[in-house]
């Protein structure tokens, strides 16, 4: 009887939409991520450890200047167009995308440009090495690229093509792959995965067009790509940037956690940054495979709220608990096998990142508590909140790593690194916990 049992509430459970299209994207996920894996070891085997610092310089540097041109409008339109098309409101939705490429189009002619022309002067000042800020500028124009990319594949989460939205997203990534495998393999270092990432935007760029294009012939609520840059509704795109803004914030400050820690390093050690990129790749592998769960989520919990107060604490308490546990369970093992794997896949001369590595998985599993914070608070509408925690954690992180870095062997500093993000998860989960759990209380009372 137990057995059956056990088989009923199985079927059950994988007859869920949501469980579908998890299993689904945690496919497309593993996929991706043995490519990047894969890559990621190709780099460090050829470029060797200072040129791969290079490498994890640019990109954190990329990472910063995507901090002044990141208004939220993505989480916006993927949070609010998900509302919308449950409601079958095809206004809203062009109004949504009318927005997204204004703002896309506005950020980018008005910062992104004027990073174009100072990126050199920028990081030949911190660095010394005004070449990272002249490889930046390539990165900065594919990004700037993907704007209808990036529109296409928040149209794919809203409407539940996971399939497709899988299928592509791993075709970029095995485009991607080849190009940046193949030009350092042939002798191009560097420069060449700057190049070979805006190659593949430029591609992508093309296909998203024409992807969008039959879409919207077969969605009779996705308005074209035209109808959608001539939209303009002042009230509520005052709304949306509203709204938007305090997601950007939060967004941007989550960022400096990864950040952060490569542009101090970078400053007092470059060869820590080489270790301290293989170490944090070890130790993501498990939060890449729950990552699709955060993604899902952003869709999942606004349509939840619908519901009942009730109803969305149990898909947060579900999917978190469910994403700790794999953790958990993926950590562990890492661990054991990391002076074996990271040595063998990386060489000898990576040997510190194994040490490295360890604080960092540990970290991980408490990074799980959030996995879900970010589509929670902007489901609540409660991001100030969330801003005002990872603020603290981020000031109070940083002057700890700092000194950490400054006035002890650099080794020590994987300490404070490695419990960064963690905190900032613990405790917005644990507010998010009992902001729920408080509107449920006022919705009985």
């Amino acid at each position: 009887m137990q057995i059956e049992e056990f088989k009923r509430k199985a079927k059950r459970v994988f007859s869920m939409r949501f469980v579908r299209d998890l299993m689904v994207m945690q496919t497309g996920r593993f996929f991706s991520t043995s490519l990047s894996a894969i890559a990621s070891i190709v780099y460090a085997r050829v470029l060797g450890v200072e040129s791969y610092a290079v490498y994890a310089l640019i990109f954190a540097f990329v990472g910063l200047c995507g901090i002044f041109m990141n208004v939220g409008a993505g989480m916006t339109v993927l949070t609010l167009m998900s509302e919308a098309y449950a409601k079958k409101d095809r206004e809203e939705i062009k109004n949504l995308g009318g927005y997204f490429f204004h703002v896309g189009l506005l950020i980018f002619m008005v910062i992104g440009i004027s990073l174009l022309v100072i990126a050199p002067a920028i990081t030949g000042w911190f660095y010394h090495r005004s070449d990272i800020g002249q490889l930046t500028r390539v990165i900065i124009l594919a990004n700037g690229l993907n704007i209808v990319w990036n529109f296409y594949t928040i149209v794919l989460q809203v409407i539940r093509r996971i399939k497709r939205l899988t299928v592509i997203e791993n075709v970029n990534s095995v485009v991607t792959f080849i190009f940046n495998v193949l030009v350092v393999i042939v002798g191009y270092g560097v420069a060449g995965i700057v190049w070979a990432y805006l190659i593949s935007s430029i591609l992508f760029f093309i296909y998203a067009i024409l992807a969008y294009w039959r879409l919207e012939k077969q969605e009779s609520l996705l308005p074209p790509i035209s109808q959608m840059l001539f939209a303009w509704n002042q009230n509520r795109f005052v709304y949306y940037f509203k709204f938007g803004f305090l997601i950007a914030i939060d967004k941007n400050i989550g960022s400096l956690y990864s950040t952060i820690p490569i542009f101090l390093l970078g400053r007092f050690n470059i060869s820590y940054v080489a270790y301290l990129k293989v170490a944090s790749s070890f130790a993501q592998i498990p939060l890449m495979l729950i990552g699709p769960v955060s993604r899902l989520l952003m869709v999942q919990l606004p349509q939840s709220k619908i519901y009942s107060y009730v109803i969305l604490k149990r898909d947060y308490i579900r999917s978190t608990v469910g994403s700790v546990l794999i953790c958990l369970v993926l950590a562990v093992p890492l661990a054991i096998i990391a002076p074996y794997l990271i040595t063998l896949v990386y060489g000898d001369n990576f040997l510190p990142a194994v040490y490295l590595s360890w604080p960092m998985l540990a970290g991980t599993v408490f990074v799980a508590f959030g996995v879900g914070d970010g589509p929670i608070y902007r489901t609540l509408h409660i991001l100030k909140k969330a801003i005002l925690i990872n603020s603290l954690v981020i000031i109070i992180g940083t002057i700890v790593i700092y000194s950490f870095i400054r006035y002890l062997p650099t080794y020590w500093s994987i300490f404070p690194i490695a419990a960064f993000l963690p905190t900032a998860s613990v405790l917005t989960f644990s507010y998010a916990f009992f902001r729920i759990n408080r509107l449920i209380k006022l919705g009985s009372a």
